[in-house]
């Protein structure tokens, strides 16, 4: 189960996921990403703080995220506490397309 809230923040827009990112869940990822996904907004952090577990659709999932922000010349980056999660998100190489946004 993913819970995730959509927030904004002047030139920022963060959506703060908790939970999987897995087979289960990604559609409603997608849906609530691109369903809430402001263009005009240049900074787009995707809070994966609470997630527990990311699977190989959660990442393909975060990859169209990405697609979308950047063909829009925005910028987009993650946000991640979990060492297994970064580990996986560092081990693919998405870190290269999704960088890390440290506090």
């Amino acid at each position: 189960m993913l819970q995730i809230e959509h927030s904004l923040n002047n030139d920022m827009q963060s959506f703060n996921c908790s939970g999987s990112l897995d087979l289960e869940s990604f559609e409603n990822f997608d849906q609530y990403f691109f369903g809430n996904y402001n263009k005009n907004i240049e900074k787009t952090v995707i809070n994966l703080k609470n997630v527990n577990y990311i699977s190989s659709v959660g990442l393909r999932s975060l990859l169209r995220c990405a697609k979308q922000v950047y063909s829009d010349k925005n910028k987009i980056f993650l946000k991640v506490e979990n060492e297994m999660v970064k580990n996986i998100i560092t081990l693919s190489g998405f870190c290269k397309i999704l960088p890390f946004l440290e506090d």
